[in-house]
C-alpha cells in the first residue's frame, strides 16, 4: 500500500474517532461557564507510573485493563473480560495508563460547583467513567460528563468531588475507546502478508468466476522454477508471474481497518449472507477464512473472518483477485533452463533422434548436434525455441498414446522428459516426467520445431 494511502487511512482513523466523541457526549446547556483563563490542573493526584489498573464503563461496556513490572522494569497489560478470538493490542492498552498522565494538562473550570448545578455539566449521568487503582490500593474515580461549552474538550472530575475540570477532545478519544476499539485489527500474521510468496501453504478462493485451490508444492519445481500449483478443480503448475500480479500482491493488502458491527443481526445489509469466501494458511500451520461482503459507497469492503462475530471494515484492500480465472494462473512454459546449465537435449519426434549436446570446459562451451558442431548461436536459438514451447491450460489431461519425448539433462545430472501423447484438434496432450498433466501443446510448434533441427543439421 502506498504512502498516501496509508496517510490517508490514518487521517480517516482520527476523524473517525473525533466524529465518535462528537456524537458520544452531550452538548452542554448554553449558560454553562467557560474558563476566562486557562489554568493547568489534574483532577486526580496519581501519577501515570503509579496506575496498576483501570476499570472502565460506558456504552454498556465494563472491562478492566491491568499493567505488570518485571524484575527489568518491563511491563505486560492484559485486558479482562476479553471477546473470544480476539487479541489485543498492546500499545492501545498502554496508552491508556499514558493517558492518565495527560490529565495534568487539563484546564480547571470551577471549584466547588453546587451539587443541583453538576447536572449542567453531565455528571448526573456521566457518559463514561474510569477507575484507576495504584500499586498502594488506593483507587479513584473519574467521570467525563458532557461536551466542554468553548467547544474544546469534556467535563471530567473525580466521582463526589465538585471541582469540574476540561479534558482536551484528543485525549478523551483515548478515554472513550471502547473494548472493541482496543483490540488487534488484522486478517493474517505481519510476516506472512510481507512474504505471500515464501510463507503461503495454501489458498482456496470462491470467487465471481467460480472455485479454485492453489497448493505449494514440496520444492520448487526444478524444471519451471515454480512454487505453487492449481491443484482444484484441476492440476496446472502456476506461473509465478501471473501469481504474484493477480494473486498474492492484492493478498498481502487484506487487513481489518475498523469494526461496522459486532454480533451482526442482519447479514444481508452487509452483503455476507451470501459471501465471497477466501481461505488461507502458511507454512506456520496459521488458517483462517475471509468472508467478504460489499463493496462501501465511501471506499472499502465489508468482511468479516470465519468464527468471529464481528463484520470488519477494509478500507485498503484490493479485491480485484475475486475475478481471477483460474486458467490465467497455469504456467504456460513447462521448463525453464539457459543452454549453459544443459548437459544435452535429446528429441525422440517422428521416429527420429537427434541429441544437442552441450560441454563446458575451461570456461568455453562446445555444442554438438548429432556430433555435428555447432556455433553458440545457433545451438542457443535451437535451445531458446525448445525451453519457449508454450502451452495452454485444460479441464483435464488429454488421453492418447505415445507421439515423441524431449529429454533435457541438465549439468547437475537431473532430467526432464515431456512428453507428447497423440491426440485430435492439431494438440498433444503432454506430461511430465510420467505426470499427465492439464496442458496441451499445438501440433505447429512441434512441427516448426522439427523444421529447425533440420535447417540446423543441414546448415
Amino acid at each position: 500500500m502506498g504512502k498516501n494511502i496509508k496517510t490517508g487511512l490514518l487521517v480517516l482513523a482520527l476523524l473517525a474517532g473525533l466524529l465518535l466523541l462528537l456524537t458520544m457526549f452531550k452538548s452542554s446547556p448554553a449558560n454553562t461557564p467557560v474558563p476566562s483563563a486557562a489554568v493547568e490542573a489534574s483532577p486526580l493526584e496519581l501519577h501515570d507510573n503509579d496506575i496498576t489498573a483501570i476499570d472502565y464503563t460506558a456504552r454498556g461496556t465494563t472491562y478492566t485493563i491491568t499493567r505488570q513490572y518485571d524484575a527489568d522494569g518491563e511491563s505486560t497489560v492484559a485486558l479482562s473480560p476479553q471477546r473470544t478470538g480476539f487479541a489485543y493490542d498492546s500499545e492501545l492498552l498502554l496508552a491508556s495508563f499514558e493517558a492518565a498522565s495527560s490529565l495534568e494538562g487539563c484546564t480547571l473550570l470551577a471549584q466547588n460547583v453546587p451539587d443541583d448545578k453538576l447536572a449542567d455539566y453531565g455528571f448526573d449521568a456521566p457518559t463514561l467513567t474510569w477507575t484507576l487503582h495504584d500499586g498502594d490500593g488506593d483507587s479513584a474515580t473519574l467521570e467525563l460528563g458532557n461536551k466542554s461549552g468553548d467547544g474544546y474538550g469534556v467535563y471530567i472530575r473525580e466521582a463526589s468531588k465538585n471541582a469540574v475540570f476540561i479534558l482536551p477532545y484528543l485525549v478523551a478519544q483515548q478515554f472513550a475507546k471502547g473494548e472493541f476499539e482496543l483490540r488487534t485489527l488484522q486478517f493474517m500474521p505481519p510476516e506472512t502478508a510481507g512474504d505471500l510468496s515464501g510463507r503461503l501453504q495454501t489458498c482456496t478462493l470462491r470467487g465471481t468466476n467460480g472455485s479454485f485451490t492453489l497448493q505449494r508444492l514440496p520444492d520448487v519445481h526444478s524444471a519451471t522454477g515454480n512454487a505453487f500449483a492449481v491443484t482444484a478443480p484441476t492440476r496446472w503448475l502456476a506461473g509465478n508471474y501471473m501469481l504474484s500480479l493477480e494473486l498474492l500482491t492484492p493478498l498481502s493488502s487484506l487487513n481489518f481497518d475498523g469494526i461496522a458491527e459486532d454480533d451482526p443481526a442482519d447479514l444481508a445489509r452487509y452483503g455476507l449472507d451470501d459471501p465471497y469466501m477466501l481461505s488461507l494458511t502458511d507454512v506456520d500451520g496459521w488458517s483462517a477464512t475471509l468472508l467478504i461482503g460489499d463493496t462501501i459507497a465511501t471506499g472499502g469492503r465489508y468482511v468479516m473472518q470465519q468464527g468471529l462475530p464481528t463484520v470488519f471494515i477494509d478500507l485498503g484492500g484490493d479485491y480485484t483477485f475475486l475475478d481471477i480465472q483460474c486458467a490465467d494462473l497455469a504456467e504456460t512454459q513447462l521448463w525453464k533452463a539457459q543452454l549453459t546449465q544443459a548437459a544435452a537435449l535429446e528429441y525422440a519426434l517422428n521416429g527420429q533422434t537427434n541429441t544437442l549436446r552441450c560441454q563446458l570446459t575451461d570456461g568455453a562451451l562446445t555444442t554438438t548436434l548429432n556430433d555435428k558442431q555447432l556455433s553458440y548461436n545457433d545451438a542457443n536459438a535451437l535451445f531458446e525455441q525448445t525451453m519457449n514451447l508454450t502451452t495452454e491450460p485444460t479441464e483435464k489431461p488429454l488421453s492418447g498414446t505415445a507421439a515423441g519425448t524431449i529429454k533435457l539433462t541438465l549439468t547437475d545430472g537431473t532430467t526432464h522428459t515431456l512428453q507428447l501423447l497423440s491426440s485430435t484438434g492439431g494438440y498433444y496432450g503432454v506430461a511430465m516426467d510420467g505426470e499427465p498433466l492439464c496442458h496441451r501443446l499445438a501440433v505447429t510448434q512441434i512441427d516448426a520445431l522439427l523444421t529447425a533441427i533440420h535447417t540446423t543439421k543441414e546448415g
